[in-house]
């Protein structure tokens, strides 16, 4: 390899790199300009979800959920929703304990990685992060 292919393979690295750092501090400098946190009870999360509202709204959102603990076993648990709605379920981020049956709860997690469970509008929250002392 000659001396100039190699000045010639450093200067484009050197350019991908540069690239990819500017991209990523305007990316990091736009995230928070663009970060919508929304605090929603879990029965309207539940009628949100059966309606297929919850991911048109609230795809790029964070969300805090606060409710009382129907039941909980192994990192997952499912707050109270009342009349005939779905069921919001929270898989708790590792690490965490798990919740008692009863305990009011709030957890704050990333809308995007919420799934559908079954045709009654249930819905998985993934990563589920207490914010409430306990």
């Amino acid at each position: 390899m000659t001396l100039r292919c190699a000045w010639l393979a450093v200067a484009g690295l050197l350019a991908v790199v540069l690239v990819g750092v500017t991209a990523f501090l305007v990316g990091e400098a736009r995230a928070p300009e663009r970060m919508v946190v929304r605090e929603l009870g879990a029965q309207r999360l539940s009628a949100m979800m059966r309606g297929d509202a919850f991911f048109t709204q609230y795809r790029d959102a964070a969300v805090i959920v606060a409710g009382e603990v129907a039941a909980a076993s192994g990192g997952r648990f499912r707050f109270t929703t009342y009349g005939g709605g779905g069921q919001v379920w929270c898989d708790l981020a590792d690490g965490v304990a798990t919740p008692a049956v009863g305990e009011r709860i709030t957890v704050v997690t990333i809308a995007a990685r919420g799934e559908r469970l079954g045709e009654d509008g249930d819905l998985l929250l993934a990563g589920c992060t207490p914010v409430t002392p306990r």
